[in-house]
Formats: structure tokens, C-alpha cells, sequence
């Protein structure tokens, strides 16, 4: 009487277990860092404190200083969490052969990032539950009083910390080594703090300084965040822009800045009186947007805003494709596993 023993087959996880479980694993390496924790957590809360304790003054009319901060910092926070954390920490896990053991293991590379994807929002929803605690209690910041305001927080939100996150991971080639990667990456943080009106009212700085900040997230996430948590300033000048006839509406063109209460001309912002620099700078929207170079030029900036969904779907087909062979390849490799098997029990 034989006796056939059938071998246990392993269930395969799935590819969302895969990411959750590599997400969870980036999370506990994290809070298992104190360092880490102390710089990514507690950092932006106490800037907040130090800087919500000096300046004590208003901007405006409605608007203190300490509001107008601490919804910079919570930009600053995401930041953080996205740009600055894995800017650094994945040339040091590169340094540390970690890529490398990935790369010897069955697991597929997108795994890793969908992990580095999860930590990031961990951390930015601990670090803006912490800001959001420190500045509500502490500084009198309001929270959102409507859902309209709870959800522009929201997709305001997200956009900035995937934009932050591929931003991140980007910019992690350029550290040539693990060792040298804060020093990469940590002025290019403060600069983008500085020139995004983190520590400084926006519009009071320089032009081109403004349009340099317009081209990073940051400058875009700290206006969304403000619209929701500052209230709109009664005494905010009026922006009037003159055009010539015929002239398209992304060229630049001359914008005056008017009192609401006086009248008078604020500002005037010519672009005949630019730089050099200033007036390449105040082309990017008109370049961006695909106006003032005529229809070819429109074409061309429309076919590259559909290269994204391209590049999704292709990556999504080959990405099937292999998946496909791997599993053929497996299962033809099988039945010989099986058969060596069966003529070495033969042979016995």
C-alpha cells in the first residue's frame, strides 16, 4: 500500500497585502529611530512654539503674525514628512546594501516605494494632528468651520504630500552617498522654506523671488493651507491687469495693485522694466500653458500633458506582461522539479 503525499502549496499574497506589509514595516522602522522621530515630529512643532513666542504682531487687518506662521509650518510639516525624509533616507539605505537585498529577494521593486508611500502618509497625518493640536491650542489658530473648508484641507493636502513624495524620491539620486545626504538635502529644504513665505509674508518678497518659489510645491501648498485657515483680508489691494488688444491672457502684461479703501496705486509691475531674468520668469505660465507660441506649439503642450496617462497605462501593460511570463516560467519549471524528483525516488 503506497501512500501519495500531496506538498503543501503556499498561498501567494496578493499585491495590496504586499504593499500594506511593506508599508508597515517602513512605519515601525520609523518609530523605532528616535532620532528620526524627534526631527520629523517634534521639529516643525518647535519652530512654532519658538517662532509663535517672538513675534507677537499682525499683517493685517483680522490676520496675526502666529496664524499666518503656523500654517506655513504645517506646510513645512509635509514637506518634511515627503521631500526631506526620503531625499535622505534612501541614499543611505542604498549605502547600506539594502537595495541591493531587495533587489535578491522576489519581491517586486514597486513594493518598496508603495512601502515608502504608506510611511509618508503615516507621518504626515501624526505630524499634522500634532501641528494642528500645538497651533489651534496654543496660538488660537481656528479650525475649518465648514466641510468645504475640511475638504479643500483634504485635497489640498494630498496633492502636496505626493507632490513632496515624488519630489523626494527624485531628488534621492543626487546624494552620491548616504553620508552626504543631509547636507544635500537639508539647505535645499531651508531655501524652499525661506523663498515659499514660510518665515516671511509671500508678497513681500522680491518678484523673483516669488516666481523661483512658484515653480515648488511648497509655495502652492502654504497658499492652500492659508485660504482655509486665515480669514480673507478686508484690506487685500485689488489686482487689475491691463492688456493690449489682441494679446493673449497668459502673456505677461502690465498688473497694478489697488487699494480697496484709497484708491491708490499700490504697486505697478511692468514687464518692460524687467530683467533679463525676471522676464523669462514671467513667461513660464504663458510657456506652461501652451499661449503666445501659436497652435503647434498648443499642440505640442497638450500631447505632452497626455504623456503622464501614457506612461501609466503602458507601465501597467508591461508590467502585466512580465507578471505573465513569470508565472509560465514557473509553472514549466514545475512538472521538471517534479520529475528529478520522482527519478531520484526511483533510483533509491
Amino acid at each position: 500500500m503506497t501512500t501519495s503525499v500531496t506538498p503543501a502549496t503556499e498561498r501567494r499574497a496578493g499585491a495590496l497585502e504586499l504593499g500594506f506589509a511593506q508599508g508597515g514595516l517602513e512605519a515601525r522602522q520609523f518609530l523605532r529611530s528616535r532620532e528620526q522621530v524627534m526631527f520629523t515630529l517634534a521639529f516643525p512643532a518647535i519652530m512654532i512654539l519658538v517662532f509663535g513666542s517672538i513675534f507677537k504682531g499682525t499683517i493685517g487687518e483680522g490676520v496675526k503674525f502666529t496664524q499666518y506662521f503656523v500654517t506655513g509650518m504645517i506646510g513645512t510639516g509635509l514637506m518634511t514628512a515627503g521631500f526631506q525624509a526620503l531625499a535622505i533616507q534612501i541614499p543611505m539605505e542604498r549605502d547600506r546594501g539594502v537595495l541591493k537585498r531587495f533587489l535578491g529577494t522576489p519581491m517586486p521593486k514597486w513594493v518598496y516605494f508603495a512601502g515608502k508611500v504608506l510611511m509618508v502618509a503615516f507621518i504626515a497625518l501624526l505630524e499634522t494632528v500634532i501641528l494642528l493640536a500645538v497651533s489651534s491650542l496654543l496660538f488660537g489658530l481656528k479650525l475649518p468651520s465648514t466641510p468645504e473648508k475640511w475638504l479643500t484641507f483634504l485635497w489640498v493636502s494630498l496633492l502636496g504630500i505626493t507632490a513632496c513624495t515624488l519630489c523626494g524620491v527624485a531628488f534621492s539620486s543626487v546624494a552620491r552617498t548616504g553620508r552626504s545626504a543631509p547636507a544635500v538635502v537639508t539647505p535645499v529644504a531651508l531655501i524652499l522654506q525661506f523663498i515659499s513665505g514660510v518665515f516671511f509674508v509671500f508678497t513681500s518678497l522680491p518678484v523673483w523671488m516669488q516666481n523661483v518659489a512658484s515653480l515648488f510645491p511648497l509655495k502652492w501648498l502654504c497658499q492652500g493651507l492659508r485660504s482655509v485657515f486665515l480669514p480673507a483680508k478686508p484690506d487685500q489691494p485689488y489686482r487689475i491687469t491691463l492688456a493690449r488688444a489682441g494679446q493673449e491672457r497668459a502673456s505677461p502684461a502690465v498688473t497694478l495693485f489697488v487699494d480697496p479703501w484709497t484708491r491708490r496705486v499700490v504697486e505697478i509691475l511692468d514687464p518692460g522694466r524687467f530683467s533679463a531674468g525676471e522676464k523669462l520668469l514671467a513667461w513660464q505660465h504663458a510657456i506652461h500653458v501652451g499661449q503666445e507660441l501659436g497652435p503647434v506649439w498648443k499642440l505640442l503642450v497638450f500631447l505632452c500633458g497626455l504623456l503622464p496617462l501614457l506612461f501609466s497605462a503602458t507601465g501597467l501593460v508591461m508590467w502585466q506582461m512580465k507578471r505573465r511570463v513569470r508565472r509560465s516560467a514557473a509553472a514549466a519549471r514545475t512538472p521538471l522539479v517534479d520529475r528529478t524528483y520522482s527519478a531520484r525516488r526511483a533510483g533509491e
